[in-house]
């Protein structure tokens, strides 16, 4: 009998509970609590995964090995620049631009699909189109598909009424987003069947991707708010590899150009060590340089007179190890970047969700995870305040 009354005292404590759940504001509705992805591929066999790697391991001394008298030579080179002033700053100091922000996306190697996770989610609740954006590397590829998410965005915009604008665009930019992460993993299905794979064949996979990934519009506009970092092979007085920033992209073909020559890491990505960038009338190659241990140096007196804060913040790594993107990119990032504006940075780095020890780990299984993760990421970088300077979009 009491075991009878208590039921009851419980069951209307619970119709309670749901009348009062069912009164409150919906909002699951307009916003998802993941990427919304379906990755097909599955990891690697255990055995083939632990030989290849051990192989990778030996490959990666073998390559050091061979490429350290290189390095030498390019480390060398690049400081006898600095010593003789060959170069000069190229940051473009404009006045009234205190407010203005800017999406860095700095290069992070295979964990540019983290990058198009954090992507995804800031299209799909925020609206960019007054953000600049400086891109290197994997962060320029992020960089031109953030641009065409926006198009398709503003699309969905018109076409719905001004109420439900904001979910109708974020919908359309979810659609895309699916759409774009199976056209990856289909196409490097075959580059990513073992730990080795894809060694110097990212290159042939970029040439195929990179087109379906650009805005539709007019390119030449694009001056005013992209800026794509890449090295320059200067050949003046002392040649090397020096830090340059592309803003022309006359055409697509000229745009298209300008990513695949920010993203070419010689020997990884491809045997090409430069490519040729038409708006430079010189051969480019990757904004990082891995193989000069110049920007160690430069990090360092970038941390004594205080350029860092603008060019590898503090809040961009939370760990020794992870340091390393914020000293590849830092010299690339120095002639990029001004000091004034709103500087929001789209890297795994952030919040020290990056680990160093998957850095060239492409397999199929981890690019749907990158993805997956990167989408969390920047989500719980949005619940703790750090996107507030982007306008967000109705309902989201």
């Amino acid at each position: 009998k009491s075991f009878s009354k208590l039921a009851m005292k419980m069951s209307g404590k619970a119709a309670d509970w749901c009348a009062q759940y069912a009164a409150l504001e919906k909002r699951t509705s307009s916003r998802w609590f993941d990427a919304g992805i379906s990755p097909k591929a599955k990891g690697w066999p255990a055995v083939r995964g632990i030989v290849e790697v051990i192989l990778g391991v030996a490959l990666i001394f073998f390559l050091i090995l061979l490429i350290l008298p290189i390095a030498v030579f390019l480390t060398s080179f690049e400081a006898l620049r600095e010593l003789f002033r060959l170069d000069r700053p190229q940051v473009d100091e404009a006045e009234g631009e205190e407010h203005q922000v800017t999406l860095v996306l700095p290069g992070t190697c295979s964990y540019l699909f983290w990058q198009l996770g954090m992507i995804q989610y800031l299209c799909e609740h925020f609206d960019t189109r007054h953000a600049k954006l400086a891109g290197v590397s994997s962060g320029a590829i992020s960089a031109v598909l953030l641009l065409q998410m926006e198009e398709i965005a503003t699309a969905a915009t018109e076409s719905c009424n001004s109420e439900t604008s904001g979910l109708c665009a974020a919908k359309a930019v979810r659609r895309r987003a699916r759409e774009v992460f199976e056209i990856i993993e289909d196409s490097a299905e075959e580059l990513m069947v073992s730990p080795l794979s894809f060694w110097c064949r990212l290159g042939n996979l970029m040439e195929d991707l990179a087109p379906r990934l650009l805005p539709e519009g007019e390119t030449s506009a694009l001056g005013s708010r992209l800026q794509i970092g890449v090295r320059r092979l200067a050949t003046d007085r002392v040649p090397a590899m020096v830090p340059d920033v592309l803003t022309s992209f006359a055409t697509r073909d000229e745009l298209l150009e300008s990513i695949l020559a920010s993203s070419n890491v010689w020997l990884v990505v491809s045997l090409q060590p430069w490519r040729y960038v038409p708006s430079l009338d010189a051969q480019c190659s990757d904004g990082v340089n891995p193989y000069s241990l110049y920007c160690f140096y430069d990090y360092l007196r970038q941390r004594l007179n205080g350029q860092y804060k603008v060019s590898a913040p503090s809040h961009m790594h939370a760990g020794v190890l992870d340091r390393i993107y914020a000293i590849w990119n830092c010299t690339v990032m120095k002639v990029m970047l001004s000091s004034s504006g709103k500087k929001l940075w789209i890297s795994p780095t952030v919040g020290g969700r990056l680990n160093i020890m998957y850095f060239l780990r492409f397999s199929g299984w981890f690019i749907g995870y990158q993805w997956q993760q990167g989408y969390l990421h920047a989500q719980d970088l949005d619940a703790r305040g750090y996107w507030q300077s982007l306008p967000r979009r109705s309902g989201m």
